[in-house]
């Protein structure tokens, strides 16, 4: 919804979050055949999206990421999404926020909760426009 503050996507349950399967290809925008692939952050431990995708503006991706822990515990994840974000740990919405932002590290601490094992994090962020970017990484308390 060019022109607002918000993305009706962030509200809307698409197909990688009923079945985020690593070789699972799903229909985009105009018929599109979409699927996820390997990233790597940089440095500074963001994944910037604009070098993967286009177009860049009032779209949306997801990122995933399975974390295995020896010991499980209390953790933060920090979704620090340019723009809005929803997160979800081992299936469990943790975290939804919309409007204007930027991909700073630590910008919200989310408690959270990892198992011993593995652990799926999942991230759908929205772009309005402009930057387009998150940070994956989480840290205990």
């Amino acid at each position: 919804m060019v022109g607002k503050e918000i993305s009706p996507a962030l509200d809307s349950v698409l197909a990688p979050e009923r079945s985020p399967d690593l070789a699972g290809r799903y229909a985009g925008v105009n018929g599109q055949s979409v699927h996820w692939r390997r990233v790597t952050a940089g440095p500074d431990g963001r994944v910037r999206l604009m070098r993967i995708f286009q177009p860049t503006d009032w779209v949306l991706a997801y990122g995933q990421a399975l974390v295995v822990l020896a010991e499980g515990g209390a953790n933060h994840a920090p979704p620090g999404a340019d723009d809005g974000h929803v997160l979800w740990v081992n299936g469990e919405r943790v975290s939804e926020r919309q409007g204007r932002h930027t991909s700073e590290p630590d910008d919200v601490a989310i408690p959270v909760r990892l198992e011993a094992g593995w652990n799926r994090v999942l991230v759908k962020v929205a772009n309005l426009d402009g930057g387009w970017a998150f940070q994956p990484a989480g840290r205990r308390p």
